[in-house]
């Protein structure tokens, strides 16, 4: 997670993790892992939520979603 990550705003930062999640989602409830993340999507987005400032209003939203890639990315390694 030491990558710096591209510049996105709070808005695209949560939509991306929305998107790896959704799509870690659809391959296990489909058995279709094409669709699923690829680790480093996964921490690509982690890192674009730690992006977001702790004062933000967007930092709760931001860390739970931290919170759940992390454990999509520990249960993607196991």
């Amino acid at each position: 997670l030491a990558k710096s990550a591209q510049n996105r705003t709070n808005a695209e930062a949560l939509a991306f993790a929305k998107d790896v999640e959704h799509r870690w989602e659809e391959a296990n409830s489909s058995g279709v892992p094409a669709r699923r993340p690829s680790p480093e999507e996964i921490k690509e987005a982690c890192r674009a939520l730690l992006t977001i400032d702790p004062t933000d209003k967007d930092y709760p939203r931001a860390w739970a979603a931290f919170v759940r890639l992390r454990k999509i990315d520990r249960d993607a390694a196991g």
